[in-house]
């Protein structure tokens, strides 16, 4: 088996224990991605707390500013559809007033289509969930930003979820260090990798999470992403994003 977020921090032991190996061989190499010169991640500081009635009113805000500098050619990646349809009616007018074409995941419009406007127009903003984290394939500058909104730790109240919690739990093991950390990092680092799909791709990654900078764990998240410069203020896109 060979994947790019297979692997949590320095093994394999998750990836392991869902799939019930004990005994394997195993490596770790380095990615062909230039990612100390080519890719930034940021999380700006004046990130509130994702639970905080405030939140959706600043994705909305911070969204704004970032396409300022990006002028398109973004990438939303949120855990929630209903926050994505509050982001996107919050958004429209922005957009319309400004000239981003701003395109929201629906039932009845494929993926496909919807990154196909992504690659034909750089004015155009997608807004995408769960489908979206996995399987976008857009190299070169077509995409240069990709936006998270909120850590994909899994929704505790899903009763799959709540039995793997249990079991965990009575094994007498930690279950957000051996379940829903490990669990998060993977979809986070797919989400990270929709950024750099080709030697050519420049850009950055914005998490406006804030917990990845005053959660003890956050610096554990930093460091098993993909070695980077990293910044707290929306405009040092200015040094990364291509011209």
């Amino acid at each position: 088996m060979a994947s790019a977020t297979i692997a949590t921090g320095d093994n394999f032991n998750f990836f392991s224990g869902r799939i019930g190996v004990k005994n394997y061989a195993s490596i770790i190499v380095g990615s062909p991605f230039d990612y100390r010169n080519k890719t930034m991640l940021i999380c700006p500081a004046d990130s509130p707390d994702p639970g905080s009635d405030n939140f959706i009113p600043y994705i909305t805000e911070k969204l704004q500013e970032i396409t300022m500098y990006s002028g398109g050619r973004m990438l939303v990646l949120f855990t929630s559809m209903e926050k994505m349809r509050k982001v996107y009616r919050d958004l429209s007018s922005f957009c319309k007033e400004q000239g981003y074409n701003l395109i929201a995941q629906q039932p009845g419009i494929s993926r496909e289509h919807i990154i196909g406007q992504l690659k034909a127009d750089p004015n155009t903003i997608v807004l995408g969930c769960t489908s979206f984290w996995t399987g976008v394939d857009v190299p070169g500058n077509a995409l240069t930003t990709v936006v998270i909104p909120n850590l994909p730790f899994p929704m505790p109240n899903d009763p799959l979820i709540q039995a793997q919690i249990k079991l965990i739990e009575e094994a007498g093991r930690s279950s957000f260090f051996d379940y829903m950390f490990p669990k998060m990092m993977t979809t986070l680092k797919q989400g990270f990798g929709r950024l750099n799909r080709s030697m050519t791709c420049q850009g950055a990654v914005i998490i406006l999470d804030n917990r990845i900078v005053k959660k003890r764990y956050g610096s554990r998240i930093r460091n098993s992403l993909p070695s980077c410069p990293f910044s707290q203020k929306v405009e040092d896109l200015v040094h990364i994003l291509p011209c």
